[in-house]
């Protein structure tokens, strides 16, 4: 059964408040007036509250609204969408009593259900829908992959068929949805095996050609570099034999010389203890040298510092005959030479001989010491002299006595050094070459084992192929339907032979495509299309395509000539009568509540206005009431209706 998707009221708050909401709950209902009144805003508002983003409103209305609220029949019941503009990333839903059931984002952020996700729950679509991923893993969602099939917009109706070429695969996968062509396990099982089989391809296509890139030569060949591989080890194990072989022989004969090597080692500690004596002596000179500098320099200071003589004392008087904290007779106190009467510090002058006195004492000193020092340094010099020569004697004696035997065996051990390592380096190249195979070989049961699996998946995915319809019945069905309508319609330049393409989903007149028929017939060809999908919808039990239709302006792309007004005329007439055929009587009146067409124009005929529910805008009272001044002052020079583009209306 065609799921219910029934838009029963909209209204909108403005800066003055909450309007009055429009009526909208009826089968078939058309909003019409003027060029500029806000019809089309009306269907935008629509949309916004079902989660599209409208970047911008037109004319008036994007000035003055603030906030829209629709009332929404879904499968279930009636719900109350709300969105504002100024928190436009979210939509609040209450039910019908106006109880709050949350409140969802537009956009997935922190796990939180969307709006998108909220709806398709509501039409029990979110399983199969959320399951279907597409290119760069974007999930299908409400606004961008299902609404375009419940809502044709004036700019678009004539451009192309419900999405645009580019998203042409995600309308053909929402449409087999939808029809019960596919399911969300299917599509799921499909993309795996499609994604699997580029992996299983780029996989072959690297291993062949490292196949071919080893079998290019008898030397990389897998077999040939396995005997290659045993017979150089074998030969390193030879080679290194040989090696060990001749540094024993070569350690052998230099045996001999073993007191010599002890002799040797043995100045070479002796030689080391003198040279540290020979330092110690020096570090001891070079200090002595600079307490002597040290002294000097200070001395120097001093007599730039005296600028007269130490028994140069100055008149010097009290101050105070009486301390002035205890009041003590300072008259009496004796004083040290050289020290003022008052503080008792130094007097200019008299310092300085303490510190020259110092100086000069450790000046002599460090020259007493230095002769020591100095007599100290020389011996140990010598010393360190005689045992370096020791060390020399003893050295060349242990060369010479090993040369001629250790000679002989010199060559043998570089030669066979040489082979071991050459050896090591062709075994690790000839085991990289050996390891590519390795990988080669895991590479290709990788690749079986993809392939089993592939085959595990194409026979599950035969076994769902029985839970859906077959594309060429579905096609036949819709293309009965489809026909019909072209036929009633009496589409210009047309000779009824219409079609659906079973590959594509997509209407073909005269076995001409949408965008190869010209102006007001494509657009009549869009509507058909549309029309027959919604009719096939309220016919077939398991279709999920929800039964709501918003067509938007079709007439402007028609054109306003005599005949193109009658085709738009004949394409509403035809639909009412199709939808009268199908009538259900019963509670739900004339017309089962199972299905919605609301259409925006600038007229509609007046047989079709006596069959549905109408709302006339005027160029005094659009889609925004009461608006003081809604086109401008009247001094303005306004366009005639004929320039002015119904998408801005």
């Amino acid at each position: 059964m065609a799921l219910d998707l029934q838009i029963r009221w909209i209204r909108i708050r403005t800066g003055d408040g909450w309007q009055a909401p429009y009526d909208l709950d009826a089968p078939v209902v058309a909003i019409v007036g003027e060029v500029d009144t806000g019809k089309s805003s009306l269907l935008e508002c629509i949309a916004y509250t079902l989660g599209r983003d409208i970047p911008e409103f037109r004319g008036a209305v994007d000035h003055h609204l603030r906030e829209v609220e629709v009332g929404v029949r879904f499968p279930q019941g009636t719900y109350v969408l709300r969105r504002a503009r100024s928190t436009g990333g979210h939509v609040e839903v209450l039910d019908e009593a106006g109880t709050p059931q949350g409140r969802y984002p537009i956009r997935s952020k922190d796990a939180q259900p969307t709006i998108s996700e909220w709806i398709l729950t509501e039409l029990d679509l979110v399983e199969s829908f959320t399951s279907v991923r597409l290119k760069r893993a974007r999930p299908l969602d409400f606004a961008e992959s299902l609404l375009p099939y419940c809502y044709l917009t004036q700019p678009d109706i004539d451009r192309h068929v419900v999405r645009e070429p580019k998203d042409d695969n995600e309308r053909l996968t929402v449409l087999k949805l939808l029809l019960n062509l596919t399911t969300g396990e299917y599509e799921r099982l499909t993309g795996e095996i499609h994604e699997n089989d580029l992996e299983i391809k780029r996989l072959l296509k690297r291993a062949d050609t490292i196949t071919d890139f080893l079998g290019e030569s008898q030397a990389t060949d897998r077999a040939a570099v396995a005997d290659e591989i045993a017979q150089l080890k074998g030969a390193l194990v030879a080679a290194e034999a040989a090696h060990a072989a001749a540094t024993a022989s070569a350690r052998g004969a230099s045996e001999f010389a073993e007191t010599s090597r002890e002799r040797v080692n043995a100045a070479r500690r002796i030689v080391g203890q003198a040279e540290s004596t020979l330092d110690k002596a020096r570090r001891k000179q070079e200090r002595l040298l600079d307490r002597i500098e040290e002294a000097e320099q200070g001395l120097a200071a001093l007599n730039q510092l005296e600028a007269r003589s130490p028994d140069d004392r100055p008149d010097l008087a009290l101050a105070h005959s009486a301390c002035t904290a205890c009041h003590a007779d300072l008259s009496e106190r004796s004083v040290a030479p050289g020290t003022c009467y008052q503080c008792g510090s130094p007097l200019a002058g008299h310092e300085q001989i303490i510190q020259r006195k110092h100086l000069n004492q450790t000046r002599q000193q460090a020259i007493a010491e230095l002769d020591s020092a100095t007599q100290a340094f020389k011996e140990a010099e010598a010393e360190a002299n005689r045992k370096r020569g020791e060390l020399k004697r003893l050295a060349e004696q242990l060369d010479g006595q090993t040369y001629d035997s250790v000679t002989p065996y010199v060559d043998a051990i570089a030669t066979s050094s040489a082979e071991v390592a050459g050896l090591h380096a062709r075994l690790e190249a000839l085991g990289r070459l050996q390891h590519a195979h390795d990988r080669l070989t895991e590479q290709y049961e990788q690749i079986d084992t993809l392939k089993a699996r592939q085959e595990q998946r194409r026979e599950q995915l035969e076994l769902l192929r029985g839970d859906v319809k077959d594309v060429a019945e579905v096609a036949d069905d819709i293309t009965r339907i489809f026909r019909q309508i072209v036929k009633s319609i009496a589409l210009p330049h047309a000779t009824g032979r219409a079609r659906i393409d079973p590959q594509t989903l997509l209407p073909l007149v005269d076995d001409q495509t949408f965008t190869q028929r010209g102006g007001g017939a494509r657009s009549a060809v869009s509507i058909a299309y549309s029309l027959a999908l919604l009719t096939y919808t309220l016919e077939m039990a398991t279709v999920s395509l929800p039964s709501l239709l918003i067509i938007d302006s079709p007439q402007k792309n028609f054109g306003s000539n005599k005949n193109d007004k009658q085709l738009a005329h004949r394409v509403y007439d035809r639909f009412l009568d199709l939808m009268e055929e199908r009538q259900e009587w019963g509670s739900g009146g004339r017309f089962a509540r199972r299905y919605q067409l609301i259409i925006v124009d600038n007229d509609i005929h007046q047989d079709i206005a006596k069959r549905i529910k109408l709302h006339r805008f005027t160029r005094e009272q659009g889609f925004i009431r009461d608006l003081v001044d809604p086109h401008g002052p009247a001094e303005v020079e306004q366009l005639s209706f004929e320039d002015v583009d119904e998408g801005t209306g």
